[in-house]
């Protein structure tokens, strides 16, 4: 991200410079460091509002086809288990995003140290989430891709697994596969990618500011 490489440039440019100039760069160094993480807060934002949609549709469609295929005892567990699954990550989902919600930047001072405890804070916090996030999806995805095969199924669209075993296979297959790339992409962009350039930045202050 540009705003984090213009940091470390910043920084190792005053390390080599012999010009007194402290105060300046404790300013400049805040206002890089608050527009890289501003950034790196709107795509975690965008995260929780994409996962936030993406949570609300999971239990209205469940709850619909619960209701829908009422008396299919096998189908309804299986669709008041991932229900159950998803509760534990919703309520972490809103425990951490009010918590990375509430840190923030102390706009009346320009210091140092308080940058440095509150990166390390968000950092903390995020990491601790993507850890969690890990977890789930390795239940999350099997879950869900069964659900699906038993949808198709319930709609005719793929013969029972009784009939026949390779067609619902090869769907929970091909569903598992979409749903690990879309994971990975998800991870790298939203999680990886910005903890990396957090732990970058904290370990250039350690070393360079603080």
């Amino acid at each position: 991200m540009k705003s984090f490489e213009e940091m470390q440039k910043c920084w190792r440019h005053e390390r080599e410079s012999t010009f007194n100039a402290a105060p300046l760069s404790v300013a400049m160094l805040t206002k890089l460091i608050r527009s890289g993480v501003k950034k790196e807060q709107k795509m975690i934002w965008e995260y929780c509002v994409a996962s936030g949609f993406w949570q609300w549709l999971v239990y209205a469609a469940l709850t619909h086809f619960i209701v829908r295929f009422w008396g299919d005892w096998q189908f309804m567990i299986a669709c008041v288990a991932v229900i159950i699954l998803y509760i534990p990550f919703t309520a972490m989902f809103i425990k951490k995003f009010r918590n990375m919600r509430m840190v923030k930047f102390n706009k009346s001072g320009l210091r140092t140290q308080d940058i440095y405890t509150t990166l390390k804070m968000q950092y903390k916090m995020l990491n601790e989430f993507f850890i969690f996030k890990k977890r789930f999806d390795w239940l999350n995805v099997p879950f869900c891709c069964f659900i699906i095969a038993m949808i198709l199924y319930k709609y005719d669209m793929i013969p029972s697994f009784h009939e026949n075993t390779m067609p619902g296979l090869i769907v929970f297959l091909i569903y598992a596969l979409l749903f690990v790339i879309a994971i990975y992409v998800e991870n790298q962009k939203r999680f990886k990618g910005p903890l990396e350039k957090m732990n970058m930045v904290i370990r250039e202050m350690e070393e360079n500011v603080v």
